[in-house]
């Protein structure tokens, strides 16, 4: 075979994913099928998939219009399956397999099956490997692995390698992350030989991952210290996790520190201090950003477009929603999660109806299960609980957890529907029977409505089932340092002066601050502020706590 058709084969395989976004004529597709052989790595597929063996089928036969039919509706990577499997043996049949003396066409296979999943057709192969391409192909079979959460597989093979490289490392430091064992993953980061930018960043992504936000602060203060120079995307992770904890003042030193080592952002910068601005409060930084960059891609109107929305800025939100059409940008779905959020917080029905049908008839962007959840707390939030119960029976699926608990939640903002309530509850304790949520709204919704029988029952079985409720949680920034506040907890160094700051209020003081047993506010619900157990006070009361701003 010339070796020049050996190199296009090899740089076919190499661009494998690429390729397939742009294979849209059938004609073209099929000069590439050829019929099935017998092969090892070629019987691991798994044939359980109708559609795509009837394809394969198709293609064999030259079947055009009916694969037509099958490509149409099947998506990009089911029908790369089928593409991998067709060019395969084309490689066998050609005998290009024997051609291939540096075992790049073999490393190819290999990436192209772990990138499917096709594990077993990769292992295959991964074994006919000689032993410096194995080690090349060792970080493809990781991650290979780790995608189809298999870590045990990609860690005994990491083990098995004498001397891994740095990339292997931090595959499996990433493996851990994503399987949520930071203890694992923290150990085989402290026994790396050499620790580059990229393996530090995989650190600080996993703690973020994890919601380890603090430690995630940490590391990226070691990375410095030791005198690796972070990347673009160890600050966009930073970013995101400084939103996460709505910590501006952390915030805006990373953008100053970003400002000093880099003379020009790039477009991933800017979106992810759109983002972290706009989660910390500070939408005018957000939308100066914003309007300063030169090109922006989706994800920059979006990251407006939720700032906005989570400012409670609808009319903001839709102007820009319509900017970004009038410049040729086309919405996502996650787009309209942010239009339809602002709506739902503002009360706008109507504009938020329009918006979801124009999902499906402009866009032709089929609707998630984000999207109707969006919808139902549109209508729950607008006191429209029973057309919210109507929404969701005419769902095209069948209802979740997700769903019904949704509408559990808008349930709770409002005590005028007590069926509604009830048959929500109901769904969502036979989706799940020992829900909290459902079992806490039917008690307090009892209570409300002074079925004092029926409260008694429930919160008997409660205990049969030993139903708990999580203890409410949450925090404030004060001076710096962040204050984590849990009910009941009493463990924060200053909880002698909460209580006492607390007893100082009168009782009209109380009542803009305290929530009922109910779970309704005080102001604007009758309630006996007596009543209000002293572990309540002390963690709806964190407002008042510690040490005044100004002291």
């Amino acid at each position: 075979m010339p070796s020049s058709s050996f190199h296009q084969l090899h740089s076919f395989l190499s661009r494998f994913n690429h390729c397939l976004r742009s294979l849209h004529a059938v004609n073209h597709r099929t000069q590439l099928f050829l019929s099935t052989v017998d092969h090892p790595a070629l019987d691991c597929y798994d044939d359980d998939d109708e559609d795509e063996v009837q394809l394969l089928r198709c293609l064999s036969t030259r079947s055009l219009q009916q694969a037509r039919h099958l490509l149409d509706k099947m998506p990009q990577r089911r029908i790369g399956r089928v593409l991998g499997k067709q060019l395969h043996a084309h490689i066998i049949l050609n005998g290009l397999d024997d051609d291939d003396y540096d075992g790049r066409l073999l490393k190819s296979l290999i990436y192209m099956y772990s990138k499917f999943g096709i594990m077993d057709a990769a292992h295959y192969l991964f074994g006919k490997c000689s032993d410096s391409g194995a080690v090349e192909s060792l970080n493809t079979m990781i991650n290979g692995y780790i995608q189809i959460g298999q870590l045990e597989k990609a860690r005994s093979l990491f083990y098995a390698v004498p001397f891994p490289d740095t990339m292997s490392w931090t595959s499996m430091i990433t493996g851990y992350f994503h399987s949520g064992d930071t203890t694992e993953a923290c150990r085989l980061f402290s026994w790396m030989p050499k620790r580059d930018a990229i393996s530090w960043t995989a650190m600080i992504s996993g703690h973020v991952q994890n919601e380890l936000f603090t430690e995630a602060i940490e590391i990226f203060q070691n990375m410095r210290v030791v005198g690796v120079s972070p990347l673009d995307s160890t600050y966009s992770t930073l970013l995101g996790a400084v939103g996460a904890m709505a910590h501006l003042e952390l915030g805006k030193q990373f953008h100053c520190l970003l400002s000093k080592v880099r003379f020009k952002f790039d477009m991933i910068l800017d979106n992810s201090l759109i983002s972290m601005y706009g989660k910390c409060g500070d939408i005018d930084s957000a939308r100066c950003i914003f309007d300063r960059m030169i090109s922006r891609d989706v994800i920059s109107w979006n990251s407006m477009i939720i700032g906005l929305s989570h400012h409670g800025l609808a009319n903001e939100v839709l102007k820009v929603f319509e900017t970004m059409q009038d410049t040729g940008m086309k919405p996502n779905s996650v787009t309209f999660l942010g239009v339809l959020s602002a709506c739902s917080h503002t009360g706008m029905v109507d504009r938020g109806w329009e918006l979801f049908h124009s999902m499906t008839r402009e866009h032709s962007i089929c609707p998630e299960v984000q999207h109707y959840i969006c919808m139902i707390d549109l209508l729950g939030r607008a006191g429209k609980v029973t057309e919210a119960e109507e929404f969701i029976k005419r769902l095209p699926f069948e209802p979740g957890l997700a769903i019904w608990g949704a509408l559990l939640g808008v349930c709770n903002l409002r005590n005028s529907n007590m069926a509604v309530a009830e048959r929500t509850a109901i769904h969502v304790l036979e989706l799940d029977p020992c829900n909290a949520p459902a079992h806490v709204l039917l008690c307090n919704m009892y209570a409300a409505n002074h079925h004092q029988k029926e409260e008694r029952m429930l919160r008997k079985e409660m205990g049969l089932k030993g139903v708990r409720k999580s203890p409410g949680c949450s925090w404030i920034l004060l001076k710096g340092r962040v204050h984590i506040f849990m009910s009941g907890d009493r463990s924060h160094p200053q909880s002698n002066e909460v209580d006492t700051t607390i007893l100082g209020l009168d009782d009209g003081e109380q009542k803009k601050c305290l929530y009922s047993k109910h779970g309704y506010l005080c102001g604007r619900q009758r309630c006996d502020v007596a009543k209000v157990s002293q572990s309540q006070r002390f963690f709806e009361v964190k407002l008042f706590l510690v040490q005044p701003p100004f002291g």
